[in-house]
């Protein structure tokens, strides 16, 4: 709050008339930059005291040393006596002092406004020993204040910026000063104001708006763009935001269109029309030609067949293109105000002579789809450029090849019709021999052409040998045969599909003598066929309860010894077929699944998957279904195939591979105690 200097000089008019202590008018001020050394010195509250350097003037130094001071806070004071001044600390609040000295009147002193924590002031003390002196009168300060409702008005005093919106500032009561506020698109207010004493001197002022608005609108078209004062703004229909009043320059501009320009005035807080006709600078024209021609007007594709749209006024060409084709053109003056329907002529074809024979002849010649009859024949209806030539006679092979004609030159063509296809043939081993038809090929792996119809194929090796029937198709069939000798180990045969493991796989199942057939159904971990599976007969556990397994003393797969994989003592393949067969892996039935081709068949009146490895070997995996207690399930529409692999995260089941007609699941885990077939394998040799 604003304080205002108050000096108090008591006249003591006794006989014995003292000196008089009066603080010298205006001697009151802040020091900037003055840093107190003694920071220690705080207020009750540790608040770090303001000190008052006070001046002397008429004083001693003896003197200056009886001087002592009060006033509302005077418990917060400390005194140090310097040379000619004494430098009073006192709370940062206090609102007056009271000067005394026993041999002089004494005077009170109001702060004409809030000292600062620290801060540093100044005053003049004076022994004025003229008595009947004026004493100094306290002047009186009020607040002009001046708000407008733009908070981006500039709001200035007697000349001076103050501030943006609102501003204000005390004066000494009685003073006239002048204030004025400027705003962007509003008209400027100005005035002046006498301070007075009892209340702030408030001007509140409501800017009067020096702008206005233009809407903008072309006709016959909108879509003009909009330039106001030379600025791009806009397409119309435009309406501006505040622009200043006055005389604006409005523009428009639209293809195919004169520019328009027009002068408009905005008023205060009003919105002017501005409505601009567009004069039309262009011809309606629509162009007719051939469908499938292309329609270039001054060498620009405009569309094919026909073409509707707008063209400057003057001279155009307008051409009609098309592929093997001479172009039509035409050139034509369009004049404002007289719309044009222009036909072009169609293109004029360009033929080029092809002569076709064949051997056998009698071929059918077929032209980009178009019949143009047998072979031998010349043509002349053919367009220059590129053609699909397709010759076809019944009992040969087709042929299809792309030929190029021009207008000048004759082109040829002879084909001989072939009456048969190539057929690569290869064995499960290089340079075994190759017959067909008893006739000597040569050895594996060849290509050789065969006639279309039915052939017999043959591989010999040593003393074995394998045969197979073909048929060649002109269409369809495979192109590729594969002969595959048997291959046995301890009288077990086996496929080399061609993994990238080199892994082998049993043609039959463990228990099977075709495979087709089911064989035999194993616990995992045993290696015998029993009447009833669950867990009172498992091999590794005792009990019927399925949710508390309890193990006989022998260690058991991954629940006492951590073993994840079978030893072969436990190992249906090994201990049924010996030598060097045994159950697959589990990431050996993810190869076989990833790998290889697997295709739902029928065989030998049994449904499975007929798989297919990368080399065109095969096997077949008939869907065997599955034995739970003194039952079989699910034969002939699922497939259940046990791995050698435990599933660690639950001991009590192991991998296996699980198929339905439409989908195969390589890394399945059922309960271990189910039956299940079983296909061996074995390392590549």
């Amino acid at each position: 709050m604003r304080k205002y200097i108050v000096l108090i000089v008591t006249l003591l008019l006794t006989l014995n008339v003292k000196a008089q202590l009066v603080v010298e008018p205006d001697s009151f001020k802040e020091v900037p930059g003055f840093v107190i050394l003694d920071h220690d010195k705080t207020d009750i509250n540790d608040v770090p005291f303001a000190v008052i350097k006070i001046r002397t003037r008429n004083i001693d130094d003896s003197q200056r040393r009886k001087l002592t001071f009060g006033g509302n806070l005077s418990i917060d004071t400390d005194i140090q006596y310097k040379v000619g001044e004494v430098w009073l600390y006192l709370t940062y609040h206090a609102d007056y002092i009271k000067i005394s000295h026993p041999d002089f009147s004494s005077t009170e002193f109001t702060f004409p406004y809030d000292m600062k924590p620290n801060g540093c002031y100044e005053l003049t003390l004076v022994n004025n020993s003229n008595f009947g002196a004026a004493v100094p009168v306290k002047q009186q300060y009020n607040y002009l204040i001046v708000k407008a409702d733009q908070p981006d008005a500039a709001i200035s005093f007697d000349g001076q910026f103050v501030n943006m919106g609102e501003a204000s500032k005390s004066y000494k009561v009685g003073e006239t000063h002048t204030w004025s506020i400027e705003c962007e698109l509003y008209h400027p207010e100005s005035g002046s104001a006498t301070i007075v004493k009892d209340n702030a001197v408030t001007v509140e002022k409501t800017l009067r708006p020096a702008f206005g608005f233009i809407n903008i609108t072309s006709t016959p078209e909108s879509g003009a763009t909009v330039f106001v004062d030379n600025k791009k703004v806009g397409t119309t229909p435009f309406k501006t935001d505040r622009i200043a009043s006055g005389e604006h320059k409005v523009r428009v501009m639209k293809e195919m269109y004169s520019t328009a320009e027009k002068t408009v005035t905005v008023t205060d807080g009003n919105t002017t029309q501005a409505a601009i006709a567009l004069s039309a600078n262009f011809v309606n024209a629509t162009v007719t030609t051939d469908p499938d021609s292309d329609i270039y007007i001054d060498s620009e594709l405009k569309g094919k067949g026909r073409w509707t749209g707008r063209l400057s006024d003057g001279s155009h060409t307008f051409e009609a293109r098309k592929a093997s084709h001479k172009p039509s053109f035409k050139n034509v003056t369009l004049t404002i105000g007289k719309d044009e329907n222009i036909t072009i002529s169609n293109p004029e074809p360009i033929y080029g002579t092809l002569d076709v024979n064949s051997s056998p002849m009698g071929a059918t010649i077929t032209i980009d789809g178009r019949n143009c009859g047998t072979t031998p024949k010349v043509l002349y209806d053919v367009l220059i450029g590129n053609h699909e030539l397709r010759l076809e006679k019944s009992g040969c092979a087709p042929v299809t090849k792309t030929i190029t004609l021009d207008e000048t030159n004759l082109l040829a063509v002879n084909e001989k019709l072939p009456t048969g296809r190539e057929i690569s043939i290869s064995t499960d081993r290089q340079g075994d021999e190759i017959y067909c038809d008893g006739n000597y090929l040569g050895v594996s792996p060849l290509t050789a052409t065969l006639s279309f119809g039915s052939h017999s194929l043959k591989a010999v090796r040593d003393s074995k040998s394998v045969e197979k029937t073909v048929t060649v198709a002109q269409t369809g069939g495979d192109s590729s045969v594969r002969l595959a000798f048997k291959q046995e180990i301890n009288g077990h045969e086996y496929v080399d599909l061609g993994l990238p493991s080199g892994l082998l796989w049993a043609t039959c199942n463990v228990g099977a003598s075709r495979p087709e057939d089911y064989g035999n159904y194993y616990a995992w971990g045993e290696t015998a066929t029993k009447s009833t599976y669950d867990w009172s007969t498992y091999r590794w556990c005792r009990g019927s309860d399925k949710t508390q397994t309890k193990y006989n003393t022998k260690s058991d797969y991954g629940t006492v010894d951590n073993r994840t994989v079978l030893e072969m003592s436990d190992d249906a393949a090994r201990a049924n077929w010996g030598g060097d067969w045994r159950m697959p892996t589990t990431e050996e039935c993810r190869e076989l699944k990833d790998e290889c081709t697997w295709t739902w068949t029928t065989q030998g009146g049994k449904n499975g998957y007929c798989v297919t490895g990368p080399n065109g070997g095969s096997i077949f995996l008939p869907a065997a279904g599955y034995r739970s207690g003194t039952s079989l399930g699910s034969a002939g529409s699922y497939g259940y195939y046990w791995s050698s692999s435990l599933y660690s995260s639950d001991p009590l089941n192991a991998y296996g591979m699980f198929f339905i007609s439409v989908f195969v699941n390589p890394q399945s885990y059922p309960t271990r105690y189910d039956g299940q077939s079983v296909r061996p394998v074995r390392p590549a040799r």
